[in-house]
């Protein structure tokens, strides 16, 4: 089960990394071409710039670091708002619905420092694009 905040988001998010040294090994780092290629059609724009943001934090092995809140939404460009339906809201649960991070059950917001190659029941539906993307960095 995945632990979330009740309603509105704190005003400061603890950061750490989502240990997966099977991903880690075999994935792309937030920083890669491939995040941009082939997951930004998958879980968006907003949760893209989060996670090359937040990503890119833990995959340097900087953990339990805290972020202001609005802050981390006003430099993505989602606004000032924390609420329940806020942005920043709606873009870090989006990230832990595709997995791409997690609320952790004391609160902290664990981020995964690498993201696996999309499974092939996702990239079926990717554009044509992204799917040759896809294929040229996985061989696959």
């Amino acid at each position: 089960m995945i632990a979330t905040p009740a309603a509105a988001l704190p005003t400061t998010l603890t950061v750490t990394g989502w240990d997966d040294p099977l991903v880690e090994a075999h994935g792309f780092g937030p920083r890669h071409p491939y995040i941009e290629g082939v997951y930004g059609g998958v879980i968006g724009p907003s949760a893209l710039v989060c996670y090359r943001r937040l990503g890119a934090l833990v995959e340097l092995g900087l953990d339990d670091i805290d972020i202001d809140v609005v802050d981390l939404a006003v430099s993505l460009g989602l606004g000032e708002g924390t609420g329940r339906n806020a942005m920043i809201t709606r873009t870090l649960h989006r990230m832990a619905a595709f997995e791409v991070a997690r609320w952790l059950p004391d609160g902290r917001y664990a981020v995964r420092r690498a993201l696996a190659p999309l499974p092939e029941y996702r990239a079926r539906r990717l554009s044509l694009s992204a799917r040759r993307f896809h294929e040229a960095q996985t061989g696959r």
